[in-house]
């Protein structure tokens, strides 16, 4: 029965060593050929038996399982067979004493282990070898693990450019459809199947990211600055504009306040209003965020008192006229009564 167990053992460390022979080729296919492939009915398929995942990590993308990690486990399975084969009892040992309490030891140094574990290493390092290559697939999409640095850095620099908004958002869009159409869902090297489509994903969700976040500092910068700030330019022309002259002096400073209101502030606010609707129709064509209601009410409000500016300057010129009529007026009686005085005193 020893002898029995010796050549089971034999045997299934050999036919181990065969299933892995199935996967030794004189070269294998990288896998920019194996997407590539057109197959057909005809075609063959890589074989595989074993399935790999790639993933983003921090700043990398690399495989969830630490190939070398995969190798050893394949190759430990020998000893591990040899370990529960050396673990068969004696029957005799039910009868009677005996120093061999197991009917064959195989030590796993034995030239048959060694031999195994050596070829099926082998076999395995040269099919991780072309696997490991997968990971270059995603080379021309590394530049979107380090984007949320830029991109931060980006929104923060001052003045904006809606140009230069529109080209982020675009180029991420675009990165957007390459991943869709071109990145694989699976690759099928010899022996592993790598899953890529989470991967894929987790591309596609960072990019998404990154429009939201500058769809949202272009939201923050039309409503909250823009908006606002077309505003208080207007509430403090019509604050200027109730001031009233109460002497010639006062006069000068209003009527060159309402000159420069009319021939650069006017124009001023017109302008910055026009590229707020500028941004707004950029951020109108790309939905990726919804509005809040507050904020369209900052738009309106800037509309209206936009509209309202060219009336607001038309008033501001009557009350003026009046004002400057009042005060000839009182200066015209002023000037009378002074010259009667000069008279009673002659």
């Amino acid at each position: 029965m020893s002898n029995q167990v010796r050549d089971l053992t034999t045997k299934s460390i050999d036919n181990y060593v065969e299933f892995f022979k199935r996967f030794q080729k004189q070269a294998y296919p990288t896998p920019e050929d194996i997407i590539a492939r057109e197959y057909d009915p005809d075609s063959e398929f890589e074989q595989t038996f074993l399935t790999l995942k790639l993933i983003h990590h921090t700043n990398e993308i690399t495989f969830q399982d630490q190939l070398p990690q995969v190798r050893d486990e394949l190759v430990k399975i020998v000893a591990t067979m040899v370990e529960k084969i050396n673990q068969i009892p004696r029957a005799d040992t039910q009868i009677a004493n005996n120093d061999k309490a197991h009917l064959w030891y195989i030590s796993t140094e034995d030239d048959i282990v060694k031999k195994a574990e050596e070829t099926i290493k082998a076999i395995v390092d040269q099919n991780l070898h072309a696997t490991a290559k997968c990971i270059n697939v995603y080379d021309e999409f590394l530049f979107l693990l380090q984007e949320e640095a830029r991109i931060e850095t980006f929104l923060n620099k001052k003045p904006y450019k809606k140009e230069e908004f529109v080209m982020e958002i675009e180029k991420f869009k675009s990165t957007i459809n390459k991943i869709r159409t071109h990145a694989p869902y699976e690759i099928r090297m010899s022996m592993f199947l790598v899953e890529c489509h989470e991967l894929n994903e987790k591309l596609v969700e960072i990019c998404k990211h990154m429009i939201t976040k500058i769809l949202k500092k272009t939201e923050e910068f039309v409503y909250q600055d823009t908006a606002q700030k077309i505003q208080a330019e207007i509430r403090n022309m019509s604050t200027q504009f109730q001031q009233k002259a109460e002497n010639s002096s006062d006069l000068v400073t209003y009527e060159k306040y309402l000159e420069d209101s009319r021939n650069l502030k006017r124009g001023e606010i017109i302008n910055q209003y026009t590229d707020l609707v500028e941004w707004l129709m950029m951020l109108m064509k790309h939905p990726y965020i919804e509005i809040a209601d507050e904020y369209t009410k900052q738009i309106q409000m800037a509309f209206q008192q936009t509209n309202k500016i060219q009336s607001s300057i038309e008033t501001q010129e009557g009350n003026l006229k009046q004002q400057r009529d009042e005060i000839e007026r009182k200066l015209t009686l002023e000037t009378k009564a002074f010259a009667e005085e000069l008279n009673d005193v002659k």
